[in-house]
């Protein structure tokens, strides 16, 4: 993981986790490196309703440890769990926790922080673990726990909280209690101070289990405006709220070093089988031969050596290249799969149609703040390449849709 120099400017695209897990992670012995001498402070742009009760942002990894986290391989790594074994079926894992880890306030972390942790954020006006993921919670002794159910999404993504200080606490008030602007946590940084509409301040943990970090603070600043406007003001020294756009512009200015890391903000396409349309899969590996994917990256601006990807995979696969080859750009091709499964072009040669009707369909785009403009962008992309091939698709962005 990259360290940050002292006050220097840097611009993270679409790769939050990595900031914050670079700052958790870096070495934790002093080896004289310039780039980080005693007393440095890195200050992170963020959103305040991203960081104040916002339990799935990531600054959450800089005061509390995950059981688990995945390296630069893809493979899981310890964190608060030292080690663990799984059933066959993978639904039953059992974890064995550190014992020299400490809440930041000097209590032991035990298993049972695990089981209240695992418990509350399943409770249906928490809502931030599914309840059908977690079958049963059996706490062995103070350092042991096992946990079966569905997909283990608990391990790497949450954080365990402190049951001593948390157990008499309204659950259905979650969000709005005074804990997340004052975290008492587990994890490499304390918090040191809340200033509403401003900051929160962190420092170094001297307790951490691997050792000081050698960034000795880390301030959130809860920033109101744009987050290009900190960056080139000098007021932050990373944001991970930029926009592709924006990335593209100031990657030019030797001031800024932009880091990629994989991600859930990626251009993926749905077909909807149950419309008739799409049920044909010859008519969906039509429209996938269609769309000039490689194109369209780079129209994004996305990395060089980004790989295209059809069908599922793990992050551990995506991390080591364990991927399928992609079906290749092949308009002709698609053109051809279409003809062949009925859906003849015009007259005029412009829309394809079946027993009188026209292909043609919506585009549904999600519309979040960062993602908007980078999306409705591939779906004009998208929009055009299938025009190409006598396909007519129109583009509607839609609030509350899924990424």
């Amino acid at each position: 993981m990259s360290s940050f120099p002292r006050r220097r400017p840097e611009i993270l695209a679409h790769a939050a986790r990595l900031v914050l897990l670079s700052l958790a992670s870096v070495s934790c012995e002093d080896r004289g490196d310039s780039a980080n001498p005693s007393g440095s402070t890195v200050t992170i742009a963020y959103s305040e309703d991203a960081v104040i009760g916002a339990f799935d942002s990531e600054p959450r990894f800089l005061v509390f440890l995950p059981l688990m986290a995945r390296n630069e391989r893809g493979e899981l790594e310890g964190r608060l769990a030292r080690s663990w074994e799984r059933s066959a079926d993978y639904r039953e894992w059992t974890y064995h926790l550190r014992t020299d880890v400490r809440w930041h306030d000097g209590t032991p972390v035990t298993a049972h922080d695990v089981e209240f942790t695992l418990k509350l954020l399943t409770r249906p006006e928490v809502g931030e673990v599914a309840s059908r993921a977690i079958e049963s919670i059996i706490v062995v002794d103070d350092s042991t726990v096992t946990v079966r159910g569905g997909l283990p999404d608990y391990q790497t993504w949450t954080v365990y909280l402190p049951r001593h200080l948390l157990e008499d606490e309204d659950p259905s008030h979650f969000w709005d209690w005074e804990f997340w602007k004052r975290p008492v946590g587990n994890g490499p940084y304390r918090f040191v101070r809340y200033a509403p509409r401003t900051l929160m301040e962190f420092e170094a943990n001297p307790d951490h289990y691997r050792g000081r970090p050698r960034i000795e603070r880390v301030i959130v600043k809860l920033a109101a405006g744009s987050p290009i406007s900190e960056l080139l003001s000098g007021q932050v020294d990373a944001s991970t709220e930029v926009g592709l756009a924006s990335v593209v512009k100031l990657a030019r200015d030797e001031r800024f070093q932009v880091y990629y890391s994989p991600s859930p903000r990626r251009i993926q396409i749905y077909w909807n089988v149950r419309r008739a349309l799409f049920s044909d899969p010859s008519v969906r590996h039509a429209l996938t031969l269609a769309i000039d994917r490689r194109a369209l990256h780079r129209a994004l601006s996305f990395p060089d050596d980004l790989p295209l990807t059809d069908g599922l995979y793990s992050l551990r696969q995506f991390q080591r290249r364990q991927l399928s080859e992609p079906l290749a750009h092949n308009p002709q091709r698609a053109a051809e799969l279409l003809s062949a499964a009925g859906w003849r072009l015009s007259e005029d040669g412009e829309i394809r149609a079946r027993n009188g009707d026209e292909f043609h369909f919506t585009i549904l785009v999600p519309a979040q703040a960062l993602l908007t403009q980078d999306l409705l962008g591939a779906a004009v992309f998208i929009q055009d390449q299938l025009r190409r091939v006598g396909v007519a698709a129109e583009v509607q962005a839609l609030e509350n849709l899924a990424a």
